[in-house]
């Protein structure tokens, strides 16, 4: 208990959900400190958000000593609200950069950053086999989140969900009776040119 007090500033009463810590000394401990403080925190509160190709920290009720640290840390972050709760968010690259995410931890959450952080984005058009495979993901009904975390293990390309603009009817299924002998036939259409539109990708 002695520890908790000391550490975080709080009382015995006080719980680190509602209450803002009370640590100024993080301020100005070295920068590794700062650094494994911060990694703590998103290893724990963290997310990767595959929409936006960004690093999310849920930092409420502790916005102002985060965002402190983040700027003695030399990171660029934006401070927003996500779901009522204070968050700050990093670029994909930004964040591998320092990294946010414990390397020595190693979660999921920083395997996805170091793939989508290290893989190629493309400036323009889709080249058509990449255009081929994210149509095959999608007839194939993969999820968008699925199909973001796909690509970039198989290709080593990063694309995000802007990118995956799909018609109604890109997987049809269309029950229809065949001229010869009567008999039902299934057929499956899958418009592959129309289904997917590349956009440029933003780095």
């Amino acid at each position: 208990m002695w520890l908790f007090e000391a550490c975080s500033g709080l009382g015995f009463d006080e719980r680190t959900t509602d209450d803002c810590l009370r640590a100024n000394w993080l301020k100005e401990a070295p920068f590794n400190f700062q650094r494994s403080f911060v990694q703590g925190l998103a290893d724990s509160d963290g997310y990767v958000d595959l929409n936006k190709d960004e690093v999310g920290i849920i930092v409420d009720p502790n916005e102002f000593l985060i965002a402190d640290i983040l700027h003695r840390l030399k990171m660029r972050f934006r401070s927003t609200i996500v779901k009522t709760q204070a968050t700050v968010m990093l670029g994909v690259k930004e964040e591998y950069a320092l990294p946010i995410f414990n390397p020595r931890v190693r979660t999921h959450k920083f395997e996805l950053t170091k793939k989508l952080s290290e893989a190629r984005r493309f400036q323009g058009p889709w080249p058509n086999w990449l255009r081929s495979e994210v149509d095959r993901l999608v007839v194939l009904g993969r999820p968008t989140n699925g199909i973001i975390i796909t690509i970039p293990n198989n290709r080593g390309v990063a694309i995000r969900s802007q990118h995956l603009r799909r018609l109604n009817d890109t997987k049809i299924l269309v029950n229809r009776i065949g001229a010869e002998g009567g008999k039902l036939r299934n057929v499956f259409r899958a418009p592959f040119e129309s289904a997917i539109w590349p956009t440029p990708c933003c780095a």
